[in-house]
C-alpha cells in the first residue's frame, strides 16, 4: 500500500503509466533520463506482456 492509502501497482503497465505521469520524477530526473527510463520500461512491458510474475523473476533475476 502507498503511503497515500492508493494500493501499489499490480502490473509493469500500471506502473509505467504511473511514472509517465509522475511530474515530480519528470522534474527530478530531467526530460532526458526520464524520457530513458521510460523507453526501458516500455520495451520490458512489450517484452514481458502476457508473462506471469515468475516468468518475469526467471527471466531477469541475474539481470540486476
Amino acid at each position: 500500500m502507498h503511503e497515500d492509502g492508493r494500493p501499489l501497482p499490480s502490473s509493469l503497465a500500471e506502473s509505467l503509466g504511473r511514472f509517465e505521469r509522475s511530474e515530480v520524477l519528470r522534474e527530478a530526473l530531467g526530460e532526458t533520463l526520464f524520457g530513458a527510463v521510460a523507453a526501458v520500461r516500455r520495451a520490458e512491458n512489450e517484452l514481458f506482456e502476457g508473462a506471469s510474475s515468475q516468468e518475469i523473476a526467471a527471466a531477469i533475476r541475474g539481470r540486476y
